[in-house]
């Protein structure tokens, strides 16, 4: 049987994918705390990387020292830990271990980089640090690639050598085969670790089966509090040490680890999500990335199938590690289908000549001000625009869709609007009331923007030739999601950050559009007032 079995909490380092490593100074010591008072082996304090600079309330670190300061002196039996990216530290910037700064480096790399990675390992050891090497996407080596992995580690002899799950899409059988591979090759004094992903929910029966192969074997498994990380998440080190308690006589105490999700991890889970999606299942299932399959989530306007469908065309070469320029491309590829829209174009500049022009978008705003927007319909007779939402209480001439999702969402047999314009991605054959208009010529050039369906719409309009155009509803992104749409069932998770840059982009791109075209708001508009 396995003759020991150690858990190292990477709560503070993968967990931070989800909130930018941006913990908090005091949450950081909290958490560090609390892991020690668990008795967990081995605490991982963050990321060390020249890509940052120096930040108590981050756990990415510019410098060992920095870490080595948020190490209480009582430690009981936890060692400390933190992550190499394999490229993104300078040899020479780690000082010597003479003064235990921390315990040991772990130092993740790629295939590609796998010889270079065991040098620059030999040398943190001469440094003494414990070395734990982490070949990402372990699934990926073919045998003999692994087995001379294998050979360096066996001459530098690190702490621990990996399996590395990193999308989250390994079964048992592919588990056991490369065990024992490893197992039967690596020297017996160095522990075998394990860290997975959940994409698949299978983070913790895999290591119910690692812990039962029968070997003689030290063992290190990862997990993070509440299972907090990239993706869907990694295995919950509250519930895995509950299983060690019970079945193979360890003293974890859970309590410590209740109390970091009580105090600390909700308050980040409310606001940054993590844990089981579709996104999340097709990057693991297409062994690809989970950063391409949450892009085209956070587009809002694609179909699962859809998404699937573009993550399969993506080139096998760029598939392990993420490349937004790739994506970006895939994705507007994928939607731009040319079509000649100017039989539509004609039409549009037939219908609106001399015209007042009011679009609606499905902001919050339509409640608050629909006093003001109604006066201002009685008033002008504008013609009335709506886009990717049919609204209530006003009658509107024309439904703008940009988006499939939302088409799908709409109920055509409730309502008699006179046109309904579609761009060219939205493809549907068998509804035939719609016009046509060429996607591809209406987007915006920022890549975050480049499909919103507002600046669509409005750049439509500046090219038919109209010179003004009111508006109601652009409210921009409110960082509470309850906030953002009129109705709730239309609303969709975008995290803070991209909401924020999305807002300064669609400023910017608004204020661009405006010349020579007057873009006058009806209700308020985070695009309007923001700097």
């Amino acid at each position: 049987m396995i003759k020991n079995i150690k858990i190292l909490d990477c709560t503070l380092r993968d967990g931070g994918y989800i909130n930018n490593w941006h913990f908090g100074y005091d949450n950081i010591k909290k958490i560090i705390n609390n892991l020690i008072d668990a008795n967990i082996e081995i605490v991982e304090c963050g990321y060390l990387t020249n890509k940052t600079i120096s930040d108590l309330d981050s756990s990415k670190f510019a410098n060992i020292m920095d870490m080595s300061k948020l190490i209480p002196k009582t430690r009981k039996k936890a060692k400390f830990v933190c992550m190499i990216n394999f490229g993104e530290y300078d040899i020479d910037d780690i000082p010597n271990n003479n003064a235990n700064l921390i315990y040991g480096i772990r130092v993740a790399f790629h295939r590609k980089d796998f010889r270079e990675a065991v040098e620059f390992s030999r040398k943190l050891k001469e440094k003494n640090y414990e070395i734990f090497l982490q070949p990402m996407l372990t699934l990926n080596y073919d045998d003999s690639e692994l087995l001379e992995l294998i050979n360096l580690a066996n001459a530098i002899v690190p702490n621990a050598f990996y399996i590395v799950d990193s999308f989250g899409n390994m079964n048992q059988e592919q588990m056991t085969r490369l065990f024992y591979l490893i197992h039967h090759n690596l020297n017996s004094s160095i522990s075998i670790g394990f860290h997975s992903h959940n994409n698949l929910q299978l983070s913790y029966a895999n290591s119910l089966h690692l812990l039962n192969l029968d070997c003689n074997r030290n063992l290190i498994i990862d997990s993070s509090i509440m299972g907090m990380g990239r993706g869907a998440g990694n295995l919950n080190t509250e519930l895995f040490i509950k299983y060690l308690n019970a079945d193979w006589n360890k003293s974890y105490d859970e309590w410590p680890l209740l109390k970091i999700i009580d105090e600390v991890l909700n308050k980040i889970y409310l606001e940054h999500y993590w844990g089981y999606s579709l996104p999340y299942y097709i990057s693991a299932v297409n062994n690809c990335h989970p950063n391409y399959a949450m892009y085209l989530d956070n587009k809002q306007t694609l179909t699962i199938q859809e998404i699937n469908k573009i993550i399969q065309s993506i080139p096998i070469e760029y598939k392990s590690s993420y490349n937004k320029v790739i994506i970006e491309d895939l994705y507007i590829k994928f939607l731009s289908k040319y079509i000649d829209d100017s039989r539509t174009i004609e039409y549009m500049q037939k219908i609106l000549k001399n015209k007042d022009i009011l679009v609606l978008a499905p902001g919050r705003s339509l409640i608050s001000d629909k006093h003001k927007i109604m006066q201002y319909i009685a008033k002008n007779n504008p013609y009335i625009f709506s886009v990717n939402f049919i609204p209530e209480n006003i009658n509107v001439n024309c439904l703008f869709i940009t988006n499939i999702k939302r088409f799908h969402e709409m109920d055509f047999h409730k309502i008699n609007i006179e046109n309904i314009i579609c761009t060219s991605n939205v493809e549907v054959s068998h509804f035939t009331k719609k016009k046509i208009i060429n996607y591809a010529n209406y987007l915006n050039k920022e890549a975050d923007i480049s499909d919103n369906a507002g600046f669509i719409i409005l750049n439509f309009l500046k090219q038919i030739g109209m010179k003004k155009v009111s508006v109601a509803g652009f409210d921009g992104y409110n960082v509470e999601i309850d906030n953002n749409y009129y109705k709730k069932d239309l609303k969709n998770a975008v995290d803070v950050e991209r909401k924020l840059s999305m807002n300064r982009q669609m400023h910017t791109a608004l204020n661009e559009l405006s010349n020579n075209f007057e873009i006058k708001f009806l209700t308020k508009s985070i695009y309007k007032t923001i700097e």
